[in-house]
């Protein structure tokens, strides 16, 4: 399958799941385009690894028409819209523009905590082309029925730890393993499940009618999904 995944800039530096995101559909044998606002050329950037991953510069703020029509050359069948405000409302219109699925993910941070719009969530709840609001636990799932009044059955949970096998720290500190050494109790092997689930959601988005997706010949919906999904992440930083 091919997706779209729209962000504002790529590779990300602090939002390290996106990465985990990509690498778990990239690693399934899925297509991945990448549709960022602004490109980031730094030191400290991690490209997602694998063949499947594309990532194109497409300003859709100042040309919204621009992303549609990148999407419908690439033959994109599910677009997905990662964190900010901007880009879930150009996921929104590109997809309904082409008559494609799509999702998005409504990250704790300053837009949803601080700008908040919850006009927008409302209408892509109400949207049947979305397939699910992402949100990674409890708490953001409570905000948006709580302040949002997003409906409990159009969020899916899904968790988004750290990237620990990138982005470990460098200076070890007492009896804690340096970069080097994976971390105790650890197989030093990287963890996508929870990336994996959530894009079980994206995957097969395409073929059920809707917010659910398929799983063994059943049908289950994001609501379904989530209690069957949901697990505590305990960290402190993005």
């Amino acid at each position: 399958m091919r997706i779209g995944y729209v962000l504002m800039e790529f590779p990300p530096l602090t939002e390290t799941f996106i990465r985990r995101e990509i690498a778990a559909l990239c690693g399934r044998g899925d297509s991945v385009v990448v549709y960022a606002e602004a490109l980031v050329d730094h030191p400290l950037s991690v490209t997602a690894p694998g063949p499947g991953l594309t990532v194109r510069h497409v300003p859709f703020q100042r040309r919204p028409g621009d992303l549609s029509a990148a999407a419908r050359r690439d033959g994109v069948a599910h677009l997905h819209g990662s964190l900010k405000s901007d880009s879930h409302r150009a996921t929104q219109a590109a997809a309904n523009a082409l008559g494609l699925p799509y999702t998005i993910t409504a990250y704790s941070g300053r837009d949803i905590f601080t700008v908040s719009e919850p006009e927008l969530y409302q209408g892509i709840a109400r949207d049947p082309a979305c397939r699910a609001i992402v949100v990674e636990d409890e708490f953001m799932a409570g905000w948006m029925v709580d302040r949002f009044a997003i409906p409990r059955d159009r969020l899916a949970l899904v968790a988004n730890p750290i990237d620990l096998e990138v982005y470990r720290p460098e200076i070890p500190r007492r009896g804690i393993p340096s970069s080097s050494s994976p971390s105790p109790g650890s197989s030093g092997r990287k963890d996508c499940s929870s990336s994996s689930r959530r894009f079980s959601c994206c995957r097969r988005a395409a073929t059920t009618s809707s917010c659910g997706w398929s799983d063994g010949g059943r049908t289950r919906t994001t609501s379904a999904g989530s209690r069957a999904t949901t697990r505590k992440s305990s960290f402190s930083g993005r």
